[in-house]
C-alpha cells in the first residue's frame, strides 16, 4: 500500500524594498599621516636621482590628507651610488 501526502504550496513573499530608508552613507577620512622615517627601499631612488642630477643633497616630502607633512634632508652618499654597468642588466631600465 502507497501512503499518499498531500502537499500544500508554500507562498513566500520577499520585499525587495525595506519599509523603511536605508542610512546614510557616512564617509571617513582614514589615513596613518606622513611617514615617521625613510623606507629603505627609498634610499637608492633618491642616491640615483642626487647622482643624476649632481647635486649634494635632497629633500623628501611626506605627506598625508588630513595630518600635514613631514621633510626629510637625505645627503647623499659616493659608496652608495654605482655606474649602470655594475649594477647588472634590468636595474636601470
Amino acid at each position: 500500500m502507497h501512503q499518499w501526502v498531500k502537499m500544500h504550496q508554500l507562498h513566500l513573499r520577499f520585499r525587495l524594498n525595506p519599509p523603511y530608508p536605508p542610512p546614510p552613507p557616512q564617509y571617513v577620512v582614514s589615513d596613518r599621516g606622513p611617514h615617521g622615517g625613510l623606507w629603505p627601499l627609498w634610499v637608492p631612488q633618491l642616491q640615483a636621482h642626487m647622482a643624476a642630477a649632481g647635486t649634494g643633497s635632497a629633500l623628501l616630502l611626506s605627506r598625508s590628507a588630513s595630518r600635514g607633512v613631514r621633510l626629510f634632508r637625505v645627503y647623499r652618499c659616493e659608496g652608495c651610488t654605482c655606474d649602470p654597468g655594475d649594477c647588472g642588466p634590468g636595474v636601470w631600465m
